[in-house]
C-alpha cells in the first residue's frame, strides 16, 4: 500500500497492486471454476494428451510445469500419475495457487473476477455475478482412483532460469509441460538452452501458446539510445527484449538441439476471457512437441 497525498492517515491500493488482484481472480475462475473448462479444455488437453503420448507414467519420470499461474495444469499432470513440480514468478499467483490448492474444498468460495470492469459490459449483473471455486477438490485429483500414494506434487517459487539454470538440474527431467509461458522469455535462448539441458536424453518440451512476447516495448526512434525506450523506475528489459516470430523460435529450438515431433500452429484458445464480454480476444497458438535426442 501507499500513502494517499490527498488524505494523511488514509492508504489506497496501487494501480499496479489492483491490476495484480484483478488478473489473480479471473485466473482463478479460468483454472478453478465450470465458467473456464471450455478454456481449460482447449488449452491444456492437447498438452495432457501429448504427456501420454510420449512420457509414459513411470515412477522415475518427472515432469516441470513452468508458468504454473494457479496450478491447475500441473495438478492435472499429477493426477495422470506423473510426479511433478509447478514453478511460478509471481507472488499472487503463488500464494492464491497455495491456498487453493491446499485449503480448499469443492465450491468453497464465490469469488467476483470481473467486478473491475468497466468497459464493453452489457449488463449490470455482468460485472457483480459470482463464481464457485474450486469445481472440484484439489485432493480428488491427486488421489483420484483411490490412490492411497499418490505422485509427488511440489510448487517452486522463483524466476525459471534462476530455479533451473544450474548443474544439478541437467537431465533431471522427463518433460517440460508449459502453456502461455514461452513468450514470457526475455531471452528465449536462454530458456529454450536451458530446456534442453534440464531434459533427460529421450525427453520433451510440450508447448501451447502464442508470441506476445511479455517483455516487448517500442521500437528505437532516429536518434534515440536504447536506454530511452524505458521510463525511469521501470526494468530496462522492456528496451532490451527482442520479438521473434514463431518461425524463428522455431528455428532456435532446432539449432539448440531439439527434435520437433509434433506440430500444429492455429490452435484457438482464449486467456481468462469473459464469456458475457461484449470482446473476445482469440489467440492462434502453436502447438508442439520437441525431443531431446537419445544418446
Amino acid at each position: 500500500h501507499a500513502k494517499s497525498p490527498r488524505q494523511p492517515g488514509y492508504f489506497y491500493t496501487s494501480d499496479s497492486d489492483q491490476s495484480k488482484v484483478g488478473s489473480v481472480l479471473k485466473s482463478v475462475a479460468r483454472d478453478w471454476s465450470s465458467l473456464g473448462s471450455s478454456e481449460r479444455s482447449a488449452c491444456y488437453s492437447s498438452i495432457l494428451s501429448a504427456l501420454d503420448r510420449h512420457v509414459p507414467p513411470l515412477p522415475s519420470a518427472l515432469v516441470l510445469v513452468p508458468g504454473s499461474g494457479l496450478g491447475r495444469l500441473a495438478l492435472e499432470v499429477c493426477g495422470r500419475g506423473y510426479a511433478v513440480q509447478g514453478n511460478d514468478f509471481s507472488l499472487p499467483m503463488l500464494l492464491a495457487s497455495d491456498y487453493v490448492l491446499n485449503a480448499c474444498g469443492e465450491e468453497a468460495h464465490v469469488i467476483h473476477p470481473w467486478l473491475s470492469s468497466t468497459v464493453n459490459v452489457e449488463k449490470r449483473d455482468d460485472k457483480v455475478r459470482g463464481v464457485k471455486v474450486p469445481d472440484v477438490d484439489p485432493g480428488s485429483i491427486i488421489f483420484g482412483g483411490g490412490r492411497s500414494d499418490p505422485p509427488d506434487f511440489s510448487m517452486a517459487a522463483g524466476e525459471f532460469l534462476d530455479c533451473y539454470d544450474k548443474p544439478e538440474e541437467a537431465g533431471r527431467w522427463s518433460a517440460v509441460a508449459s502453456c502461455f509461458f514461452l513468450d514470457t522469455a526475455f531471452d528465449i535462448v536462454s530458456y529454450l538452452t536451458c530446456m534442453y539441458s534440464m531434459l533427460r536424453p529421450g525427453g520433451v518440451l510440450i508447448n501451447l501458446g502464442p508470441m506476445l512476447w511479455h517483455w516487448s516495448g517500442r521500437s528505437l526512434r532516429p536518434g534515440e539510445r536504447r536506454e530511452n525506450l524505458t521510463r525511469p523506475g521501470e526494468d530496462d528489459r522492456y528496451g532490451r527484449s527482442v520479438d521473434f516470430t514463431y518461425e524463428d523460435v522455431r528455428e532456435i529450438m532446432v539449432s539448440v538441439g531439439f527434435e520437433m515431433v509434433e506440430e500444429r500452429l492455429g490452435v484457438e484458445c482464449e486467456y481468462t476471457g469473459d464469456g458475457r464480454s461484449m470482446m473476445h480476444t482469440r489467440y492462434r497458438c502453436a502447438f508442439f512437441v520437441a525431443r531431446k535426442p537419445e544418446a
